[in-house]
């Protein structure tokens, strides 16, 4: 579990799970902590998932367009780029 505000520039709310174990993801992880009107829809993880309440969704819609812009960045330049942003403001502080 991350924040997706952190890592990836998203908007504030957005958080990203990462479960690579099946068995969680097909027991623990099927059912949400917050229940919503969809969770005897057995086959839509949407309806189980999304609507539990009258929140405000758009960050999570900006989701895709913003990976679709870190792809398009090469995240590869961006983070020496960070790095090196990194060294110069230690070694400012150091002096």
């Amino acid at each position: 579990l991350s924040n997706g505000h952190k890592w990836l520039s998203c908007p504030r709310g957005v958080a990203i799970l990462y479960c690579p174990n099946a068995d969680l993801r097909s027991t623990i992880l099927r059912t949400p902590s917050v229940v919503s009107h969809g969770i005897d829809d057995e086959h839509s993880a949407f309806n189980r998932f999304v609507w539990d309440g009258c929140r405000d969704y758009t960050a999570a819609l900006a989701v895709p367009v913003v990976l679709d812009a870190w792809e398009a960045a090469n995240p590869t330049m961006i983070r020496q780029w960070m790095g090196s942003k990194l060294i110069d403001a230690v070694r400012i502080i150091a002096e």
